[in-house]
């Protein structure tokens, strides 16, 4: 290409990407833990081999490589320590060191059949996430939202309490040349069994851009209720990394330090 030459400009992932992709990285920690202590009160009586069992049948199934410094069963949860959760593929890297995974379930619940998480911690992660450039460009939406759709109507919320605390992601983000640091302070939710709602916290940073602190309301499957307090060095250039289809929730943000509540359909993404 000519020094003439016009690159072409490739649009700015959104704000809420970043936020996306710590989401669902925690999102799959969540998952293993769940599939970790399924297999461990499943074949409790497994001899020595019951760590490699365990590192394995999670590795199968989030499709990425699992291997944890020990585990160990403590009634009536489950210890995981110094975890390391890798994948490399043509479009994405990831690089992730956990300090502790805490998991005790539900006795009662595991009495009549069903894996229902107690209580679930994770502390003190650092994870590295590298998105590659790829010959077609932007992934599609069978990419990004998955190859199948799924219902959630037909998937009970395995999660009593959840306490996730001190995580960083960094982003090396090749397609846009951009890198950010993502500290995800605390998050965390607990359940009542007088209701139906399901509260949750977040506390969230996007390093030298803005700050985000969350407290809303979980309806599963339908719908989120959220608060959000937003602190900006710019609110500008803040919304215009939010993707133009969530772009109306944040519109009554006027100042560099705002706030705004949202209520967002899961079931169309609206």
């Amino acid at each position: 290409m000519s020094e003439s030459e016009v690159k072409p400009m490739r649009p700015s992932r959104g704000l809420f990407f970043y936020f996306k992709v710590m989401a669902v990285f925690v999102a799959l920690i969540a998952v293993s833990a769940g599939i970790a202590i399924y297999y461990v009160y499943n074949r409790l009586t497994t001899d020595s081999r019951l760590e490699q069992m365990v590192m394995e049948k999670v590795s199968g199934a989030i499709n990425m490589d699992v291997k944890f410094g020990a585990l160990r069963v403590v009634f009536p949860g489950l210890e995981i320590s110094n975890v390391s959760v890798a994948t490399d593929s043509a479009s994405l890297k990831i690089d992730s060191k956990i300090d502790l995974i805490k998991i005790r379930p539900d006795l009662w619940a595991a009495f009549a059949g069903e894996l229902m998480i107690d209580a679930l911690t994770i502390a003190s992660a650092t994870t590295e996430v590298e998105l590659k450039k790829t010959s077609g460009g932007r992934p599609g939406p069978e990419t990004a939202s998955g190859a199948a759709a799924f219902d959630l109507a037909a998937i009970k919320f395995p999660f009593n309490s959840v306490d996730i605390n001190s995580l960083r992601f960094m982003i090396i983000d090749h397609p846009s040349g951009k890198s950010h640091n993502l500290l995800l302070n605390q998050v965390e939710l607990s359940r009542s069994m007088l209701s139906t709602a399901i509260p949750f916290s977040v506390d969230a940073v996007l390093v030298g851009q803005a700050s985000l602190k969350v407290d809303g309301k979980l309806y599963w499957p339908a719908s989120v209720l959220a608060d959000l307090v937003v602190k900006a060095e710019n609110i500008d250039e803040l919304k215009k990394l939010v993707p133009e289809e969530y772009r109306k929730h944040v519109q009554t943000i006027k100042s560099a330090e705002g706030k705004a509540s949202i209520k967002f359909n899961m079931s169309d993404g609206s």
